[in-house]
């Protein structure tokens, strides 16, 4: 079978690599990555040289996805009604967490070839599981093409994740397939991974790194820049370093003298699969971003949520609380996720 993966971000990536080791490693496999991770040009080529994919596209998405506005909505989803891309044959089944407008009318494209053509999604991180991203511009596109007999996007037929056992949605009909775990492959992954990033030697000295989400600049406050600065205290200045959100260009922590990592276009999952995170403390309010990797590698590097749980708390915090909750749970009752620990309303004795 000949197959299309298409990634927005580098956790994607991570994930088309390692179905290409396991469950497609027979097939013919295309990739495309797009513009939407920093230097996603030159991993692309990297990727490419490894030959471990068929062929690697590199797409530049980024600036007509960010056009907000009326008009370019409205052109976007003309688009996905009446265009055609002859460029695209032959797939017989196509894979994302993304569906923007490109992507709907590749697969719609595709689908006037051949109706057989197999949808699948995949996460966008553990928290994700059973989730695909869309607009609402893929329900009128498909209303109108099902009203000119067009081709349509039919749903998805197969999700790929890490953990069935997180999977939650309501589409009916849809089989779930599990990928095999990065710790089968990670000696693999290990080499693939550094020729695509250029991964270093090691993190700093600090034995405490803290990764921060987009809450404050997103409108979302819930006191995680007053957790870090407790936390600083806690620990010691000298021994903790933060990870930004990438969207988050504040220097709040670096004034007050705590160290920051620096900007990369290396993926926290690419860094904990190299194995550079030996003795270190994972810590978090809300982020997922080293929960699929602690979880999956088995490799005794401790994580730690601390969740604010507190009244002032915005709903959409609540949610990713209750879903950081479920998450870890179900993982603890498989068995997994046992250097996970969850803490509430920012106690940090738990790290005493």
């Amino acid at each position: 079978m000949k197959k299309l993966i298409v990634c927005n971000t580098y956790y994607q990536l991570i994930s088309a690599i390692q179905l290409a080791l396991t469950l497609f490693q027979e097939q013919q496999i295309d990739l495309i990555l797009s513009d939407h991770s920093c230097h996603a040009e030159k991993v692309a080529q990297r990727i490419g040289e490894v030959g471990l994919f068929h062929s690697v596209s590199f797409a530049r998405t980024v600036e007509r996805d960010s056009d907000a506005s009326f008009r370019a909505k409205v052109l976007r989803t003309l688009h996905m009604i009446v265009e055609r891309y002859g460029a695209f044959a032959g797939y017989d089944e196509v894979v994302f967490y993304n569906l923007d407008e490109s992507l709907y009318t590749i697969i719609t494209s595709l689908r006037a070839d051949n109706v057989r053509l197999i949808c699948s999604g995949f996460d966008e991180g553990i928290l994700s599981t059973g989730q695909i991203s869309h607009g609402n511009s893929v329900a009128i596109a498909n209303r109108a093409r099902g009203a000119l007999r067009l081709k349509t996007y039919p749903g998805l037929q197969k999700y790929y994740c890490y953990y069935p056992v997180l999977y939650r949605s309501d589409r009916k009909g849809c089989e779930v397939v599990q990928i095999p775990s990065w710790s089968q492959t990670r000696e693999k992954l290990t080499g693939i991974l550094r020729d695509a990033f250029e991964t270093g030697p090691g993190l700093r000295q600090q034995k405490y790194i803290y990764f921060c989400s987009s809450s404050d600049i997103d409108g979302f406050p819930f006191g995680e820049t007053e957790l870090v600065m407790k936390l600083a205290d806690h620990v010691g200045r000298d021994n903790l370093l933060v990870k930004m959100h990438p969207r988050d260009g504040r220097r709040v922590f670096q004034d007050y003298g705590i160290s920051v990592m620096g900007n990369s276009s290396t993926p926290w999952e690419a860094i904990q699969i190299c194995g550079e995170v030996t003795g270190k403390i994972l810590l978090t309010a809300t982020s997922g971003s080293f929960l699929t990797s602690t979880a999956m590698l088995d490799d005794g590097t401790r994580g730690v949520f601390l969740l604010p749980h507190h009244e002032k708390v915005p709903p959409r915090i609540w949610e990713q609380e209750e879903r950081i909750r479920e998450v870890v749970r179900k993982l603890k009752s498989e068995g997994e996720c046992e250097n996970i620990t969850i803490s509430e309303g920012f106690d940090l004795e738990v790290l005493d």
